[in-house]
Protein backbone atom coordinates (compact mmCIF):
# COMPACT_ATOMS: atom_id res chain seq x y z
CA UNK A 1 0.00 0.00 0.00
CA UNK A 2 3.05 2.06 0.59
CA UNK A 3 3.71 1.81 -3.07
CA UNK A 4 0.64 2.83 -4.16
CA UNK A 5 0.79 5.96 -2.34
CA UNK A 6 4.60 6.38 -3.67
CA UNK A 7 3.20 5.94 -7.36
CA UNK A 8 0.55 7.86 -6.81
CA UNK A 9 2.61 10.97 -5.79
CA UNK A 10 5.14 10.66 -8.62
CA UNK A 11 1.99 10.13 -11.25
CA UNK A 12 0.69 13.45 -9.68
CA UNK A 13 4.11 15.29 -9.74
CA UNK A 14 4.26 14.69 -13.50
CA UNK A 15 1.36 15.61 -13.96
CA UNK A 16 1.95 18.76 -12.60
CA UNK A 17 5.07 19.17 -14.20
CA UNK A 18 3.77 18.34 -17.85
CA UNK A 19 1.38 21.40 -17.00
CA UNK A 20 -2.25 18.89 -17.72
CA UNK A 21 -2.81 19.84 -14.11
CA UNK A 22 -5.78 18.99 -11.82
CA UNK A 23 -7.99 18.91 -15.26
CA UNK A 24 -6.97 15.25 -16.12
CA UNK A 25 -5.77 14.15 -12.85
CA UNK A 26 -8.86 11.63 -12.03
CA UNK A 27 -8.73 9.91 -15.07
CA UNK A 28 -4.82 9.18 -14.79
CA UNK A 29 -5.30 8.50 -10.65
CA UNK A 30 -8.44 6.18 -11.56
CA UNK A 31 -6.07 4.40 -14.44
CA UNK A 32 -3.16 4.07 -11.70
CA UNK A 33 -5.20 2.27 -9.75
CA UNK A 34 -6.76 -0.21 -11.48
CA UNK A 35 -3.62 -1.17 -13.15
CA UNK A 36 -1.74 -1.22 -10.13
CA UNK A 37 -3.86 -3.90 -8.60
CA UNK A 38 -4.34 -5.90 -11.86
CA UNK A 39 -0.16 -5.90 -12.03
CA UNK A 40 -0.56 -6.78 -8.27
CA UNK A 41 -2.97 -9.84 -8.77
CA UNK A 42 -1.15 -11.10 -11.64
CA UNK A 43 2.17 -10.90 -9.66
CA UNK A 44 0.31 -12.65 -6.95
CA UNK A 45 -1.36 -15.40 -8.79
CA UNK A 46 2.47 -15.87 -9.88
CA UNK A 47 3.87 -16.69 -6.68
CA UNK A 48 0.93 -17.80 -4.54
CA UNK A 49 -1.59 -18.81 -6.59
CA UNK A 50 -3.93 -16.39 -5.35
CA UNK A 51 -5.20 -12.86 -6.07
CA UNK A 52 -2.95 -9.76 -4.10
CA UNK A 53 -4.13 -9.25 -0.52
CA UNK A 54 -5.34 -5.58 0.08
CA UNK A 55 -6.42 -4.95 -4.28
CA UNK A 56 -9.75 -3.81 -2.64
CA UNK A 57 -8.17 -1.08 -0.95
CA UNK A 58 -5.95 -0.03 -3.78
CA UNK A 59 -8.79 -0.03 -5.99
CA UNK A 60 -11.02 1.84 -4.36
CA UNK A 61 -8.76 3.38 -1.19
CA UNK A 62 -11.38 1.70 1.38
CA UNK A 63 -11.58 -1.65 3.08
CA UNK A 64 -14.82 -3.18 3.52
CA UNK A 65 -16.46 -6.28 5.17
CA UNK A 66 -17.08 -8.10 1.83
CA UNK A 67 -13.42 -7.24 1.15
CA UNK A 68 -12.08 -8.68 4.04
CA UNK A 69 -13.74 -11.88 3.17
CA UNK A 70 -12.20 -11.50 0.13
CA UNK A 71 -8.63 -11.58 1.76
CA UNK A 72 -9.72 -13.95 3.81
CA UNK A 73 -10.73 -16.54 1.21
CA UNK A 74 -7.69 -15.57 -0.67
CA UNK A 75 -5.66 -16.39 2.55
CA UNK A 76 -7.42 -19.75 2.75
CA UNK A 77 -6.37 -20.46 -0.93
CA UNK A 78 -2.72 -19.67 0.11
CA UNK A 79 -2.61 -22.17 2.72
CA UNK A 80 -3.98 -25.03 0.91
CA UNK A 81 -1.39 -23.89 -2.19
CA UNK A 82 1.39 -23.56 0.13
CA UNK A 83 0.17 -27.30 1.91
CA UNK A 84 -0.48 -29.23 -1.15
CA UNK A 85 0.77 -27.49 -4.46
CA UNK A 86 3.98 -25.44 -3.96
CA UNK A 87 6.54 -28.77 -3.27
CA UNK A 88 6.25 -29.34 -7.47
CA UNK A 89 5.94 -25.64 -8.41
CA UNK A 90 9.28 -25.26 -6.44
CA UNK A 91 11.19 -28.24 -7.94
CA UNK A 92 10.38 -27.14 -11.14
CA UNK A 93 11.90 -23.36 -10.56
CA UNK A 94 15.09 -25.40 -8.54
CA UNK A 95 15.53 -27.31 -12.34
CA UNK A 96 15.08 -24.63 -14.15
CA UNK A 97 17.61 -22.35 -12.40
CA UNK A 98 20.27 -24.90 -11.61
CA UNK A 99 19.64 -25.67 -8.19
CA UNK A 100 18.93 -29.26 -8.44
CA UNK A 101 21.60 -31.35 -8.65
CA UNK A 102 21.48 -35.18 -10.44
CA UNK A 103 24.27 -37.03 -9.04
CA UNK A 104 27.48 -34.76 -8.91
CA UNK A 105 25.95 -32.60 -12.27
CA UNK A 106 23.66 -29.36 -11.74
CA UNK A 107 21.29 -29.40 -14.38
CA UNK A 108 19.84 -26.32 -15.68
CA UNK A 109 17.81 -25.14 -18.72
CA UNK A 110 17.90 -22.17 -18.19
CA UNK A 111 21.01 -19.80 -17.58
CA UNK A 112 21.33 -16.84 -15.26
CA UNK A 113 24.45 -15.01 -14.95
CA UNK A 114 23.44 -12.88 -12.22
CA UNK A 115 22.28 -15.77 -10.18
CA UNK A 116 25.52 -17.57 -10.86
CA UNK A 117 27.66 -14.77 -9.83
CA UNK A 118 25.70 -14.85 -6.94
CA UNK A 119 25.85 -18.23 -6.22
CA UNK A 120 29.51 -17.80 -6.56
CA UNK A 121 30.09 -15.38 -4.35
CA UNK A 122 28.06 -16.91 -1.67
CA UNK A 123 29.90 -20.34 -2.16
CA UNK A 124 33.73 -18.52 -1.60
CA UNK A 125 32.34 -17.10 1.17
CA UNK A 126 31.40 -19.81 3.17
CA UNK A 127 33.93 -21.60 4.66
CA UNK A 128 33.01 -25.49 5.90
Amino acid sequence: MVQTELARAMLERQLNTRSWGVRGSDIYQARLKDMWANNGDNLSMLYTGSGALNSEYVRTGKRTFVGRIDDLVRSMNRMYNNAFLDEAKQELIDCLIGRTTVGQATTALVQHPVADAIDETLASRYVP
